[in-house]
């Protein structure tokens, strides 16, 4: 099970500029990881509304 904490999917939302939601998908396709080397976007290309 992977452990994503509250912490993490701010850190997501604020990077990528997108919502709860989304930030939370992301980190579940990321394996929980909110800290992706480099990839800062976590696969939502710029200016995406989601």
């Amino acid at each position: 099970m992977i452990k994503i904490t509250l912490e993490d999917i701010e850190k997501v939302m604020n990077q990528a500029g997108v919502d709860y939601k989304a930030a939370k998908e992301a980190l579940l396709k990321a394996s929980g990881d909110a800290d992706l080397d480099g990839e800062e976007n976590y696969g939502f290309s710029e200016g995406s509304v989601y």
